[in-house]
């Protein structure tokens, strides 16, 4: 299990350099940097917080079931961020 802290650490792995609010995830970055384990645990996190998840931080061998049992049936691509996210009907993506 997580901690914030240690969330944080991993999100810097696979951000972008930049300083201040134009830092932005790279998802190039996602399967270089991070062990299947470290996305697995970074998506059950995110669960844990009721958060929209990253299709591409999701580890290939993760279990679907799990999610869909935790309401995260929807998939929808922000237009404004370009990215793919997996969510509840909670969120709303723009």
């Amino acid at each position: 299990m997580l901690t914030k802290k240690q969330f944080a650490t991993l999100l810097n792995k696979i951000s972008t350099p930049k300083r201040g609010r134009n830092k932005r995830v790279d998802t190039g970055l996602i399967t270089t940097e991070l062990t299947d384990e470290e996305r697995g645990l970074m998506v059950k996190y995110i669960v844990r917080n009721r958060g929209p998840i990253l299709l591409a931080l999701i580890p290939d061998v993760f279990d679907w079931q799990w999610l869909f049992a935790g309401g995260y049936l929807y998939q929808t691509t922000g237009k404004q961020s370009g990215y793919t996210f997996v969510h509840t009907c909670e969120q709303r993506i723009r």
